[in-house]
Formats: C-alpha cells, sequence, structure tokens
C-alpha cells in the first residue's frame, strides 16, 4: 500500500503520505523492524510520516524540513486503544469500529485465496477479490469457482459476477449457487467438473435420491442458459487454497528473488573490479 501511495503522491505532486499506523499496536506488522521494511521496500523512507507515534520514531524529512510541525504530533505506542479513543471523542467521532479482526490478509483462509488470485489472474480486479469471500472457494489452473454457504453469500455472487462468469444452480431442487470465473474459456468438460463440486453440496437433494443420481445443473453465461446433467462428486479437479500451498509457494518465489539479489550484487562488485583495474592501467 505504501509502495502505491507513493506512486500516487507523485503523479499528484504531493510532498509526503501519512499513514494511521501505531507503534507495536500490532505485534507483527508494527514493529519498528517490520515499519522499517517498510520504508525499504516502498521506496518511502523520510516522506511516509505516522503522526500518531511520531514523537516515539526518527523524525522524518519532511518534520526536519519544517513542512510538517513535529511538536503537534504525537507519540502514541502498545496495543491499547485508550488513547486513540480519547483522541476520537476530542474530535467528536460517535461511530468508532471494533478493534477486533484486524487485516484480512492476516488470516490464513483469506490470504491463501488471495495468493490463488494472483497467481491465477494477471490484473486481479475488486470483483475478483469478493469471491474469496463468499464461502467456499476452489480453484484450478486459471479457473476460480466459488459456491456459497450462505443466503448472504449468495447475494454476494449475485451482486459481483460477470457476464463472462459461469453461474451454476439446480435446476429440479433447492441448493447453492455458484459462481466460475477465468481469464481462459470454460469448456464443457471444466464446466462440468464445477457442476459436479456445486451439486455436491446440495445435502438435501443427494438425501432425497438414490446414490449416484445425476442433477440437472442450469449454466449460464453471456445472457444464455443450458442445462447439464452431473453426478454429485467432490473429487474433482478443483482444490481448496491452503496455507501450506501458498507457504511452498512463497518459498520458491523468496529463493528467486534472493538469486536474483545475489546476481545484482555480484555484477555490481564485478563492475568495480573492472573499473579499479582500468584505472591501475589509466595511471
Amino acid at each position: 500500500m505504501a509502495t502505491k501511495a507513493r506512486e500516487i503522491m507523485e503523479t499528484i505532486h504531493a510532498k509526503f503520505i501519512i499513514s494511521g499506523e501505531v507503534l507495536w499496536q500490532r505485534p507483527m506488522s508494527q514493529r519498528p523492524d517490520a515499519m522499517n521494511i517498510v520504508h525499504r521496500d516502498s521506496k518511502a523512507k523520510g516522506i511516509l510520516l505516522r503522526p500518531l507515534s511520531a514523537l516515539k520514531l526518527e523524525p522524518t524529512e519532511v518534520e526536519k524540513s519544517g513542512l510538517v510541525d513535529r511538536s503537534k504530533l504525537l507519540g502514541i505506542y502498545g496495543r491499547g486503544r485508550m488513547d486513540q479513543l480519547e483522541l476520537a471523542k476530542a474530535y467528536c467521532f460517535t461511530e468508532i469500529p471494533a478493534s477486533g479482526g484486524g487485516c484480512i490478509l492476516t488470516e490464513r483462509k483469506s490470504s491463501a485465496r488471495m495468493w490463488v488470485l494472483f497467481n491465477e489472474f494477471e490484473h486481479p480486479q475488486r470483483e475478483d477479490f469478493l469471491l474469496t469471500k463468499a464461502g467456499r472457494f476452489f480453484h484450478h489452473e486459471g479457473y476460480i469457482l466459488a459456491i456459497n454457504k450462505t443466503s448472504e453469500n449468495a447475494e454476494l455472487l449475485e451482486a459481483c459476477h460477470k457476464d463472462s462468469d459461469i453461474v451454476l444452480e439446480l435446476a429440479d431442487y433447492m441448493g447453492p449457487y455458484a459462481v466460475g470465473r477465468s481469464e481462459k474459456v470454460w469448456d464443457a468438460a471444466m464446466i462440468a467438473e464445477a457442476a459436479a463440486l456445486m451439486a455436491s453440496y446440495a445435502n438435501k437433494a443427494i438425501r432425497s435420491l438414490p446414490e449416484g443420481t445425476a442433477l440437472r445443473v442450469s449454466v449460464k453465461q453471456f445472457g444464455q442458459e443450458h442445462f447439464i446433467s452431473v453426478v454429485p462428486k467432490r473429487a474433482t479437479v478443483f482444490r481448496e487454497a491452503t496455507w501450506e500451498e501458498m507457504q511452498k509457494a512463497l518459498k520458491e518465489v523468496n529463493k528467486r528473488m534472493t538469486a536474483q539479489r545475489l546476481e545484482a550484487k555480484k555484477e555490481k562488485f564485478f563492475t568495480w573490479i573492472s573499473r579499479k583495474e582500468y584505472k591501475k592501467q589509466q595511471q
């Protein structure tokens, strides 16, 4: 976010960025070392101001230059929220959100699903991220399938589906609502796999019929509808996003990034050696 904020800052010719972070409020992301990593990776050192905890942190360039009066900033730190609540009261804020929960990206299930989106789609959009909140979430080689658990999930899926999505529902029974999304074409085989998985969560329909009975599924896409028959099954090509899968993938990414950094350092070193040898020859 700090990187994006810096890009916007440069576009609108602003002078610095403000963040509402509080030192040690979150033990993982708001430690001094974690905050320094944000500075480094976002290239926002000196222009990222944290006014709530500024007096507990090193002065930024915008404070040193006098652009911001450091004496008017605060020195809040720690897990408590009393200082923030008093500040809200002073500014007459009446609606104060609960502190529980934190960022959704700190939750294992949510972050694993987000990771899938960034891997499966080149440029994920807001509607794509909404799919991760819609109950059950599956993926397979560029295909995403979201299946509701509750009526609220179904309403969310109805609100965020696109014309290019496939929408799956049982034709003859009450059951789950599913949305499939991909940048690829949904062929018949992939639609059948998605429909079979969706139908496997139609518990009432399955219990009322002999085992192995096929169910008719409505498939809608681009404003058109057709029907297919599938035997409900959980064992399909689709799989759920897992924390372990994301960790494994991140380790591979980190290995590649480390190798790239080492290669860059090696190249820089040899360049320095070459320049040194050249200077010797000139002498």
